[in-house]
């Protein structure tokens, strides 16, 4: 399916289609918000890796380590309804290569 380019009159550059205008809002609206949940799922991190960082010489690191792996792990992936900082790499992307176009 092609794009219908508008040619604009005030210079020789093309701006994009209206609607692909509204659909690259919409990307950035969608960006930010997830940004903020990404960013708020931090806190967690820090925490275990305060938990990390507080252990004695007869604490089990290696479980300690293992939470931070697995609390950071959660926040990049997402869980089983989340997307994590996944979806933010993906509208990311695509935000950067519809600027491109």
């Amino acid at each position: 399916m092609a794009t219908l380019v508008v040619k604009n009159s005030k210079d020789d550059s093309f701006s994009p289609n209206p609607s692909d205008e509204k659909k690259r809002r919409k990307t950035e609206k969608r960006l930010e918000k997830e940004y903020a949940r990404v960013r708020a799922n931090f806190e967690e991190v820090r925490q275990a890796f305060t938990y990390v960082e507080n252990a004695g010489s007869r604490d089990d690191i290696h479980f300690r380590l293992l939470q931070l792996e697995k609390t950071t792990h959660r926040v990049r992936t997402g869980g089983l309804f989340a997307h994590g900082a996944k979806l933010h790499r993906r509208l990311l992307r695509s935000l950067q290569k519809s600027s491109i176009e």
